[in-house]
């Protein structure tokens, strides 16, 4: 897009803005087929430090993003969506792996997947006691001895 000098893309996005301080009904229908009915207040608090449980570079060049998760948290399908684009933006040419490893004693009930209109996503979820121990239990690293006891 052409701006006029001495028009920054900033200002041309302030102007857009304040053009959208009521819903612009006719665009709407064009766009949509609907009108709108209200204009929701949304704001975003500044951006919160983000650390994942482990980003690791795989053998075969891929990316694994992995989290431990101990309940059934409502919320963990939105966090790992977050974490999904922000990985992504840092590593845009890599594949990317998502598992959220279970360690939890009852059985997960945790949501792993969206399937909406315009946004589908989802995830792994990996329960623990699925997992042979042994191999673990033979590790010569004491952080995967330590977790073999969550193991069958």
């Amino acid at each position: 897009m052409h701006f006029p000098c001495g028009h920054s893309t900033m200002r041309y996005d302030t102007t857009l803005k304040q053009i959208f301080q009521a819903p612009p009904q006719r665009l709407l229908q064009l766009l949509i087929g609907q009108k709108a009915t209200e204009l929701l207040t949304v704001e975003f608090p500044s951006v919160n430090k983000r650390l994942p449980d482990m980003v690791t570079r795989l053998a075969n060049g891929g990316i694994l993003h992995l989290e431990l998760q101990s309940d059934s948290d409502e919320n963990m399908l939105w966090r790992m969506a977050e974490y999904r684009i922000l990985i992504r933006q840092q590593y845009p040419d890599e594949t990317l792996t998502q598992i959220v490893l279970y360690v939890g004693d009852k059985e997960p009930t945790l949501p792993n997947e969206v399937n909406e209109r315009d946004f589908v996503y989802r995830y792994d979820v990996k329960d623990i006691r699925d997992i042979d121990c042994q191999h673990m239990l033979a590790s010569p690293h004491i952080e995967e001895n330590m977790l073999a006891i969550l193991c069958h």
